[in-house]
């Protein structure tokens, strides 16, 4: 993980460093070092919300309510998940949705040759 780190630390391609930074904390929070792994998670929500990158600010928080529970705050890391669950099933709700109309729109005009 340290030379993944040293090498995507550098990357500019800012999908690399959002997924780095979360195994990154991953591995901070399997260690024990919670604080880190926190920190860590809420700059890189932070950073791909900006971003508009979604899939990895739901990632995060996913990780980050999961370490809420293992470092004894169950009551906030369990509002966390709730509010992720939330969350994603509006963001991939609207996602499907879309999906849907783009299928029915491409399936309702038919290319005569």
């Amino acid at each position: 993980m340290t030379r993944a780190a040293m090498l995507g630390g550098r990357s500019q391609n800012r999908l690399v460093r959002l997924a780095l930074a979360i195994s990154r904390a991953r591995v901070d929070a399997a260690t024990g070092r919670l604080a880190d792994a926190r920190n860590a998670l809420n700059a890189t929500i932070a950073e791909a919300t900006s971003l508009g990158f979604k899939g990895y600010e739901l990632a995060a928080r996913l990780q980050l309510g999961e370490i809420e529970i293992a470092r004894g705050d169950a009551a906030v890391g369990r509002a966390q998940l709730a509010a992720l669950s939330k969350d994603a099933a509006y963001f991939f709700g609207t996602i499907s949705k879309y999906r849907l109309f783009s299928l029915q729109m491409y399936s309702s005009s038919s290319v005569s040759a």
